[in-house]
């Protein structure tokens, strides 16, 4: 017969926001793993970055709650880090906290790339409330945690179908908690755990055989992510070691995180926001955002930067990773696109189907279009010039300059690594389920 396995606190996955503060703060928690501790960070990249303080003040006038709001939070973004600086802001920043942030890599085209930054428009924020990229295994201790790998959980279980009490794995065995069930595994894996534990509309349910636990249609809706656009530049003098892949680009430090020294955030024009929400409109989200225009009007739409190494390209680009190229992108932090998630199966092992619908509002086509732009536009000032020769697409796709029409943008935009994977899975869900895009952009 197997012990019972019993724990203050439960936490079901191992992202970045599970391993930090849960980890940091109890000596008995329960960390079930998904694919690879820390989550996407592992792979791609976390950044240790607030929010700025409007985006905190608007959340708190929403939800009607002013312990939301930046001055209300600075106290725990105090206890939660331990600035790089000593000599930093001492207002805003602690060195007290278990979540050490670093700096200090200097790359190649450090000083190229802040200038052609500055030559575009953009001016110097000497602290973003960040360091750099930090791979969440590295940031704390895990020997008073019980880390599981390697397992998946079936179901949550609850006391009289209201409160999480434990978990149920795939196996049949059971871990129970003595305070709190976090499920925290992702924005794809979270949904479909409470689908399958039975949190979600009865008569959708019973297509699976699944019995109701609570009554909840809007679980699996509200997806949204952030789709962003790469493009790729070949170096006039690749020879120096300028990037990842050459033999010249050797300094240990070049590879303690993500091969990116400046971010730059960029609002687009508040009337472009204004008419794309005018004409908002079908069935592409679940969260109309002209209820709320405050939280486009008045905060940041983009983030753009430059990384020292071809990443995130399209499948058909032919770029090799031998330091001859680096790479741009245009991020948006504002996306307005809504999807849906849900599951075709009550197998736990079986993946959610997921239906994000990006870049299916104007809004989002008139963000992103205005970051492309404006990496063009960073590409042809004199001091990014000194550095490429070219931008290098794929086979039979144009180039964007900062002239690019919105046709070619979007074009380009569709054929996103991130989207055009989904797009083949959106069009068999519209197919099968009814589901409409509502694409009327």
């Amino acid at each position: 017969m197997q012990a019972k396995m019993q724990f203050e606190f439960i936490v079901i996955g191992g992202g970045t926001a599970d391993l930090s503060p849960v980890a940091a703060k109890q000596s008995a928690s329960d960390q079930l793993a998904g694919r690879v501790l820390s989550g996407s960070s592992a792979a791609n990249c976390g950044a240790w970055i607030r929010a700025p303080p409007i985006d905190y003040d608007h959340w708190a006038g929403r939800v009607g709650n002013s312990r939301w709001a930046y001055n209300e939070l600075l106290p725990f973004f105090h206890h939660t880090e331990s600035h790089y600086d000593p000599n930093g802001d001492a207002e805003q920043h602690s060195c007290q906290g278990p979540m050490h942030t670093t700096s200090g890599r200097s790359y190649p085209l450090r000083e190229s790339v802040h200038e052609a930054f500055l030559q575009a428009g953009f001016r110097d924020i000497p602290d973003l409330n960040a360091g750099e990229a930090l791979h969440s295994g590295k940031v704390f201790d895990l020997s008073g945690v019980k880390v599981l790998v390697g397992v998946a959980v079936a179901r949550v279980i609850a006391k009289d179908d209201e409160v999480a009490t434990g978990i149920e794995l795939i196996d049949g065995r059971q871990i129970h908690s003595n305070h709190e069930v976090i499920i925290s595994c992702g924005a794809h894996k979270t949904p479909q755990l409470l689908i399958l534990s039975g949190i979600r509309p009865k008569e959708e349910l019973e297509k699976y055989g699944i019995r109701q636990m609570v009554e909840s249609p809007a679980v699996g809706k509200n997806h949204f992510d952030h789709l962003a656009l790469h493009q790729a530049w070949k170096l006039k003098h690749p020879e120096r070691g300028l990037a990842l892949g050459s033999p010249a680009f050797n300094d240990p430090a070049y590879m303690l995180g993500y091969p990116v020294e400046w971010i730059a955030t960029d609002a687009v024009p508040s009337h472009v926001i204004e008419q794309a929400l005018t004409e908002f409109g079908g069935t592409q989200s679940d969260v109309n955002p002209k209820s709320h225009p405050n939280d486009l009007l008045s905060c940041a739409h983009l983030a753009l930067l430059i990384a020292y190494a071809p990443l995130n390209l399209s499948p058909d680009y032919n770029v090799p990773l031998d330091g001859s190229h680096v790479s741009s992108g245009a991020l948006l932090y504002k996306p307005t696109s809504r999807g849906r998630i849900t599951i075709s199966s009550a197998d736990p092992n079986a993946e959610p189907v997921v239906n994000p619908h990006y870049y299916s509002t104007l809004a989002d086509k008139q963000m992103l279009r205005a970051g492309v732009r404006k990496i063009g536009r960073i590409m042809e000032t004199a001091a990014a010039q000194g550095m490429i020769e070219e931008e290098t697409t794929s086979k039979g796709t144009l180039s964007l300059p900062s002239a690019a029409s919105d046709g070619d943008i979007d074009a380009r935009s569709e054929g996103t690594p991130r989207y055009s994977i989904i797009l083949q899975a959106q069009r068999r869900w519209e197919r099968t389920s009814g589901f409409g895009s509502g694409r009327g952009a």
